[in-house]
């Protein structure tokens, strides 16, 4: 079998080195300030995203800063039938003698406010135990956390309304305990949605869980 002579002309040199040339534009490394050149720097349809985006974060805070209002701690008075606390007046935080209610029963001593006012009347969070009003606000770090990753992968296999729904068994806590467990679950589902779920919609199924890791 022959096999013709194959003759290169200066157009077979000119493809050449077109693709010689695309091949080195495709492979070279583009920083982060070139991707945007490339696929689009801030325009009016990025602003508007953005303005969703803040949106919905709105009511996700709220589980975040709630427990500025439902942690206060407010004044206290003595019990007129009290021999113990024998004070007159009402003892704010500023007063020097706002601790000495920890030295006392628990009977010669009355919130100035109702007990459904916040969950340190509620649940009598003073003194030794003033340490689970904090220790909300850390256990909604914790959710945030455990909530970017695991509902990541668990929103690519069940519905997320049914996830959400999670958050909602615990209307009425009864106890601090169960509050602070309450926070958990809600911080749990916050923190599929928002800015974060959306991050993971735009990611390919199996890189979702690596947004929330690397948030």
């Amino acid at each position: 079998m022959k096999i013709k002579n194959f003759k290169y002309s200066k157009s077979n040199y000119e493809n050449i080195d077109e693709d010689k040339k695309l091949n080195e534009s495709t492979n070279k490394k583009m920083d982060i300030d070139e991707i945007m050149r490339q696929i689009g720097e801030f325009g009016r349809s990025q602003f508007l995203s953005l303005v969703i985006l803040c949106l919905i974060m709105i009511p996700a805070s709220y589980q975040t800063y709630l427990i500025t209002f439902v942690g206060i701690n407010p004044p206290w008075t003595c019990n007129l039938e009290s021999v113990e606390c024998n004070k007159t007046g009402v003892f704010f935080a500023n007063h020097e003698f706002y601790n000495k209610r920890c030295s006392m029963k628990r009977e010669s001593w009355k919130f100035i406010k109702k007990k459904h006012f916040s969950i340190v009347t509620e649940w009598d969070l003073v003194c030794e135990k003033l340490a689970a009003t904090y220790t909300v606000f850390t256990v909604i770090q914790v959710g945030d956390i455990i909530g970017s990753i695991a509902f990541g992968v668990a929103s690519d296999k069940e519905n997320g309304l049914s996830i959400r729904k999670v958050a909602k068994m615990f209307k009425i806590p009864p106890s601090s305990v169960q509050f602070i467990w309450e926070k958990y679950l809600k911080t749990k589902s916050v923190a599929n949605n928002g800015v974060r779920g959306r991050k993971r919609s735009t990611t390919p199924r199996v890189n979702r869980c690596i947004v929330g890791k690397i948030e």
